[in-house]
């Protein structure tokens, strides 16, 4: 079973997405914030990790600089989550820090999201 951790700090978003994510058999965490998640991710890898961009504490860009994710956990994969259409920059920066891309929340129906953990955790490295 696969380890994913939502950083999403919207209940409206994260609470549907865990219980989709977990009605296909994924170990779900979800943390609220970015220093939340830098908790969750002392205390355990993930194979997945679908991290909003704009959180309070700490973003989700300040997220990846501080886990070094790609020195400390390279195998964790992460999709960058936005509704900014102008999140470009920051989901730039991201895939710069390790993540694998990213996508609009607003375009992720409940197959989408399934479709999209999937795809990502049978991607090789």
């Amino acid at each position: 079973m696969a380890n994913i951790l939502l950083v999403e700090d919207e209940a409206m978003i994260s609470e549907p997405f865990s219980i989709i994510l977990r009605s296909q058999n994924y170990d779900v965490d979800v943390a609220y914030n970015g220093l939340e998640a830098l908790e969750y991710c002392s205390k355990k890898s993930y194979n997945l990790i679908l991290l909003d961009i704009m959180m309070p504490y700490c973003n989700g860009v300040e997220f990846l600089e501080k886990a070094s994710l790609k020195t400390k956990s390279p195998k964790t994969k992460v999709v960058m989550m936005t509704n900014l259409s102008s999140g470009g920059k920051e989901i730039a920066e991201a895939v710069r820090l390790g993540a694998q891309r990213g996508v609009l929340k607003a375009n992720m129906t409940p197959k989408a999201l399934i479709e999209l953990v999937k795809t990502e955790l049978a991607a090789k490295d």
